[in-house]
């Protein structure tokens, strides 16, 4: 892991890590998941020093024909309400204090289905495939809302969440009888109603996008095109012929991408 100075665009500090998987960052701290052995870590944020790993196991046991197994296996952390969540394909949501003392609840959800996760002000947001979004009230710890995306006949399979002010924006990529169709659409969630806001189209292809300065980032996968987007209509509002990665974020006034071969790259001001 590095850390870089958004003013100079250079180096300033690094931490070697086994296994890192997901990472978010909190007010009290850095969280990476280790995927292999089940666990989220805990780094301080000004000397990016180890200082906690939690183990997580499920509280159920996945059954096959050949073994049996509680290993959580995380596939994404996220930090929002002062705590940290911890999703898993497996069917459970974790949730652990922000120093990682302790866990403080386990949900279970449909399995096998899980694709991203999100926080927003009183909430947990939660794709599950093609069955749409799953609201968890961060006071309760429990499902309040599911909104399907789309027609019946043909989801938008959800991959990406950002929370955006008043609104959730989720992309995704458009299906037909279950099969997905390489069409992308980006839906707009009024988080107050639990309702889509509307949903406009997005360009083909593999995606990555960011939300920041007021406006969601856009660009193809090792693409030559930027897009700056208006969250509350869906209209672009600017394109930049810029060099895109495989990753996008927006810090400190920039649009930063990451190359396939993990060099962070500065691409726009915001």
């Amino acid at each position: 892991m590095i850390e870089i100075d958004p003013r100079t665009n250079k180096v300033i500090d690094s931490v070697k890590l086994a296994h890192p998987g997901a990472i978010a960052v909190g007010p009290e701290g850095i969280y990476v998941t280790d995927f292999e052995r089940g666990s989220v870590r805990r780094l301080e944020r000004q000397t990016l020093r180890l200082t906690k790993t939690l183990h997580l196991k499920l509280p159920f046991s996945i059954v096959t024909s050949s073994y049996r197994s509680k290993a959580f296996l995380p596939e994404a952390v996220v930090v929002g309400e002062g705590s940290v969540w911890v999703a898993t394909d497996r069917g459970a949501l974790a949730r652990a204090d922000a120093r990682l003392r302790r866990l403080t609840g386990m949900l279970r959800l449909p399995p096998e289905a899980f694709q991203t996760i999100a926080t927003a002000p009183g909430a947990v947001w939660l794709s599950e495939s093609m069955l749409g979004l799953y609201r968890v009230d961060s006071h309760t710890n429990r499902v309040v809302a599911r909104i399907p995306i789309g027609p019946a006949r043909g989801r938008l399979d959800l991959g990406q969440l950002l929370p955006a002010g008043k609104r959730l924006l989720a992309l995704g990529e458009w299906t037909s009888s279950g099969t997905l169709t390489n069409r992308n659409g980006l839906a707009r969630i009024n988080t107050a109603h639990n309702r889509v806001q509307g949903i406009t189209p997005l360009p083909a292809g593999q995606l990555v996008a960011a939300y920041g300065a007021g406006s969601l980032w856009v660009g193809r996968v090792e693409g030559r095109l930027l897009e700056r987007i208006d969250p509350a209509s869906g209209r672009i509002l600017q394109r930049l012929p810029v060099p895109v990665g495989v990753r996008l974020a927006v810090a400190d006034g920039f649009v930063w991408t990451v190359t396939r071969g993990g060099a962070p790259r500065r691409l726009a001001s915001t």
